[in-house]
């Protein structure tokens, strides 16, 4: 089952934002993770070549159920905002 997402472009400065605080995240979770993305083969639109799809391949082939299982996970332990909060934050 497909789900509908909503995508909210973000501008320059946030986007600097969530990319520090992606790569905070990573820090933390998986030391030297930059060491371990081939830049050449990068592409973000790819769950296979984006940097979590290179850092864990053996996830890239998962349902989006399994993905926002992941992310609801992340939330409840502080580590990502959700867009709601993020949102009356504003």
């Amino acid at each position: 089952m497909m789900t509908d997402l909503q995508l909210e472009v973000l501008d320059y400065e946030d986007t600097m934002l969530a990319v520090k605080r992606g790569a905070a995240l990573l820090d933390e979770v998986y030391p030297k993770w930059e060491q371990a993305i081939t830049i050449d083969q990068l592409f973000l639109e790819s769950a296979s070549s984006c940097v979590l799809g290179q850092l864990a391949p053996e996830y890239t082939d998962v349902d989006y159920g399994d993905y926002f299982s992941m992310l609801s996970k992340l939330e409840a332990e502080g580590h990502i905002e959700s867009i709601d909060d993020a949102e009356a934050n504003e």
